[in-house]
């Protein structure tokens, strides 16, 4: 028996292989799908986009790299408590909701834009190498390339488009913007309950006396008052307007004129004016002959 499993060992190789792989393959890719599975379910989502747990991690991690870069005596422990992780996907929702807006909104800053600004700023000096190039080491420190440090850079040059006017316009207290964002997260549970008119009209029978008397109360009487309006219609004739749509010719303006001449003309008028040069009759002959020769004189 050990002599035909010796003489066959690569037979046996064969099928062992075949026994194994199937088992193997189907753990293999079983655990393969729950891992990805768990790392890629949604546990937010905003703007039809999901939040994975993932990001949710990743958010997480980040945030604890900060704290500890500020403080490095922190405990450990303070940087994994359900309110650390609370806040990391407050941050991520926050994040996402001002994407979409900016998205909404086409700010989308140009990369020279965003090259200029990376270079301007001076909270990025430490990653600007003397040379003119990016530190590549801290970005590396940090998990990311140059590329994408510069998306991330683009997505915030946005984000800044979007509440930019809101921060320079308004001063809000630190509360008010908690309070907001977490009446989206809360729930709340509300009890209604109806009242329909008809249900209670079929039970009151008012006589006319008391109708008007509620009538004429001066307070019940304003619920059923309007503001005094009125409709008005008006016709504007617009001789300018009425010109463009009337023509005549040369001919039919003699012949209006003539037949309205009258309406065009006034009655003739004549204007006459004299000097009275007086001579009476029984005056001397000497008298009349001055007379008429200061005539004479005026009319030459």
């Amino acid at each position: 028996m050990f002599d035909f499993v010796r003489k066959h060992t690569r037979l046996f190789q064969f099928i062992l292989l075949i026994l194994i792989l199937p088992s193997f393959a189907f753990v293999g890719m079983e655990g393969y799908t729950s891992m990805m599975g768990g790392a890629n379910a949604g546990v937010a989502t905003v703007n039809g986009r999901k939040i994975t747990q993932a990001e949710w991690d990743n958010a997480q991690r980040e945030q604890a790299d900060r704290i500890r870069r500020q403080n490095p005596s922190v405990d450990a422990k303070l940087l994994d408590t359900p309110e650390v992780r609370r806040q990391a996907l407050e941050g991520l929702v926050s994040e996402r909701t001002l994407q979409a807006a900016a998205a909404r909104q086409h700010f989308t800053p140009s990369p020279e834009a965003v090259n200029a600004r990376f270079w301007a700023d001076p909270q990025f000096a430490f990653l600007r190498n003397p040379d003119g190039t990016v530190n590549k080491g801290l970005l590396a420190a940090q998990g990311m390339t140059p590329s994408i440090f510069m998306e991330r850079l683009r997505q915030d040059y946005g984000l800044r488009q979007v509440t930019g006017p809101v921060e320079t316009s308004v001063t809000v207290g630190s509360s008010a913007p908690k309070l907001a964002f977490d009446s989206l997260l809360q729930q709340r549970e509300v009890q209604l309950q109806r009242f329909d008119v008809k249900d209670f009209a079929a039970k009151l029978s008012p006589s006319d006396a008391d109708i008007e008397a509620f009538y004429k109360e001066p307070a019940n009487a304003a619920k059923f008052q309007l503001p005094e309006s009125a409709q008005i219609q008006y016709v504007v004739l617009d001789l300018e307007a009425l010109k463009k749509d009337v023509k005549f010719s040369e001919e039919d303006l003699r012949t209006y004129y003539k037949e309205n001449e009258s309406r065009y003309g006034v009655p003739e008028e004549r204007r006459a004016s004299h000097i009275l040069i007086k001579a009476e009759r029984s005056a001397p002959a000497e008298e009349r002959a001055k007379a008429k020769a200061k005539a004479e004189e005026i009319l030459a």
